[in-house]
């Protein structure tokens, strides 16, 4: 499996966590460190979710996108 392709796996499983409230707040922190290493490496646009908000999210990778959310 390539970094890319366990980046990805990483990111889905996070995100299966924390939107069945399985983990709650512990987590984001990890979550966000995962997106802010797609963001460096990958370019275009990549959807994220966030508790509470009922839709997907989208930043640019590779831009101040992710940051300003942070």
């Amino acid at each position: 499996m390539s970094g890319h392709d366990a980046l990805l796996r990483d990111k889905r499983v996070l995100e299966h966590r924390i939107l069945s409230g399985e983990c709650g707040e512990d987590a984001l922190a990890p979550y966000l460190d995962v997106l802010g290493q797609i963001d460096l490496r990958f370019t275009g646009i990549l959807d994220f979710r966030w508790p509470s908000v009922p839709y997907p999210l989208y930043f640019r990778c590779g831009t101040t996108d992710l940051g300003n959310f942070r």
